[in-house]
């Protein structure tokens, strides 16, 4: 059996929003563009087994020596997701549209212009109202689905779809879409660390003093056991998960993060800080407002050299926005023990130049043309290095992260010097005061909304 044949694609994060990102941004000769959600009932079920499988028949059909033979593809099969996958690229070409190619999950029908991104079994889908509905029947004609769930800028519209546990909500005006994460999580969060009706704090972290430090490298900081960790470990990935929606908390939650494998007494009141944080900003909606097609793609990159006392390594930060509207954020502890803030600067310019051609890959699998990329830095030395050509002093360098070189030498990537005060990745770096917080998210599309004092 081969092994390939177990893998089914899923699109990342970014590309549902730059489906709904487009929306708001293009013209469609064709009428008003909405948004469409389609849920398939009982994906797998609809594809067609590739291999013989043989089941146990249930009770009420059971005979001695006798078993099924499967026709369809079973969910818990190892290949039902792969099959799955092949079954619906089958319908969506046969009608006429064409597949991303650096994400397969992405569809575009060049004549109708509708765009589908598909995560499992739910489509999401941008087009007219009466294209929506032809794609709707002929996804009708081939499976089981619910009616489509639409939203669009129209009066009479819906304005609210509920995609991946998150909201995706369109304006009463028409013109803007908002992003915004499940509220169910930060509840769960309360619940699970008992901090039901603790007080709010003004930021999700703060740099480690010296006695903290040393008392962690001394090993006196006493490791978390039994419950305590699975509680510490399954608050830190629902905080991973909120975090791709929350700019705000993304470095304090990779800092919690790093600790899952033996966490601490510390640690754990480090966890408990983020979500007291989150009490008293329990909201965050992701903007994108209606703007003129955008000419290029922008990703801005920073890094804190040596940022961990404790293994002195720097952590990469980055973001890129389409216009202004933010597509994807990331923060991420690098692998190299840097030398210099420079070669940090560097490898982070590395990272975000690699993210930006991904969603320039994407675009394109939307139907739109190849844009060229700004990438914006604090960092002189870091520029130096990505504009020149070689290693020059820096021969400690790996050779295979050159390839920025060569693109910023083509012309695909501009690097361009910021000063620390405007460059937006430095949220993703470090921890901040609180209104440091306030205006970088503002700069960057996302409006805090806090609570009210007596509900905090």
């Amino acid at each position: 059996y081969k092994d390939d044949n177990m893998f089914a694609a899923m699109p990342p994060g970014e590309a549902m929003k730059l489906l709904t990102s487009l929306a708001v941004v293009e013209n469609n000769p064709r009428g008003v563009t909405k948004i469409a959600l389609i849920d398939v009932k009982r994906a797998h079920f609809h594809s067609p087994a590739t291999r013989d499988i043989f089941v146990e028949l249930p009770a009420e059909r059971k005979q001695e020596g006798m078993c099924g033979h499967l026709k369809r593809s079973m969910y818990g099969t190892r290949d039902a997701a792969y099959n799955w996958e092949m079954e619906y690229t089958r319908v969506l070409l046969a009608a006429g549209s064409r597949q991303g190619v650096s994400t397969p999950c992405v569809f575009i029908h060049d004549e109708r212009k509708i765009r589908v991104c598909v995560h499992g079994d739910d489509f999401v889908v941008t087009g007219t109202q009466r294209d929506i509905e032809w794609i709707e029947a002929v996804m009708r004609e081939s499976f089981d689905i619910k009616d489509a769930v639409i939203i669009g800028p129209e009066a009479g519209d819906g304005r609210v779809l509920n995609v991946l546990n998150r909201k995706i909500m369109w304006s009463e005006n028409g013109d803007e879409i908002s992003w915004e994460a499940d509220h169910r999580h930060l509840d769960t969060l309360l619940a699970s660390l008992k901090l039901k009706g603790a007080k709010s704090v003004a930021t999700p972290g703060v740099k480690d003093s010296a006695d903290t430090k040393k008392r962690y490298e001394d090993g006196e900081d006493v490791k978390l056991e039994g419950a305590t960790v699975t509680v510490y470990r399954s608050a830190t990935m629902r905080l991973v998960y909120l975090a791709v929606d929350r700019p705000d908390i993304q470095f304090s939650v990779k800092e919690a993060a790093r600790k899952l494998k033996e966490p601490t007494e510390g640690d754990m009141q480090k966890l408990k800080r983020i979500v007291r944080y989150l009490i008293g900003v329990p909201e965050a909606k992701c903007v994108q407002r209606r703007q003129a097609v955008p000419s290029r793609i922008v990703v801005s990159t920073d890094s804190d050299w040596a940022g961990c006392g404790v293994t002195r390594k720097s952590t990469s930060g980055g973001c890129i926005h389409f216009g202004t509207h933010l597509i994807k954020a990331w923060s991420t502890t690098q692998q190299t023990l840097a030398l210099s803030s420079g070669e940090a600067e560097y490898i982070a310019i590395v990272k975000g130049s690699a993210v930006a051609l991904g969603v320039r890959s994407l675009l394109e699998d939307f139907g739109m043309k190849s844009l060229p990329i700004r990438l914006q830095t604090d960092a002189t030395a870091g520029k130096a290095i990505a504009s020149r050509r070689g290693l020059g002093k820096t021969r400690h360098v790996a050779l295979h992260l050159l390839w920025v070189q060569q693109r910023v030498r083509n012309g695909e990537i501009e690097v361009v010097k910021v000063s620390t005060e405007h460059n937006l990745a430095d949220l993703y770096t470090k921890h901040h005061a609180g209104p440091r917080i306030a205006h970088l998210m503002r700069y960057m599309g996302v409006e805090l909304k806090k609570a009210k004092k007596d509900t905090a």
